[in-house]
């Protein structure tokens, strides 16, 4: 029903400059996973932060990626929304 981001940043503060991936996992009302393939998942940047690449990715096993460089960590945030969530 909803979908939940975070940085794939492996335990390491990114820098200016850093590339990571952020990673959209399809969940239900109860917060588990929802592993569906094939589902577009629309990102979006804003402050620290910048797509690189298309901002459209879609699901494997309920979760897209996409590459996101870090302008000013910490500044800003990484969002993303699917169509057709219930």
């Amino acid at each position: 029903a909803r979908v939940e981001v975070a940085l794939d940043d492996m335990g390491v503060k990114p820098v200016e400059n850093d590339l990571v991936f952020a990673r959209a996992q399809l969940v239900d009302k109860s917060g588990r996973p929802v592993f569906v393939s094939g589902a577009p998942v629309t990102f979006a940047a804003s402050g620290g932060y910048e797509i690189v690449g298309p901002a459209t990715a879609t699901t494997e096993a309920g979760v897209a990626s996409v590459l996101v460089r870090t302008v000013r960590p910490g500044h800003g945030r990484v969002t993303a929304s699917a169509a057709g969530l219930n």
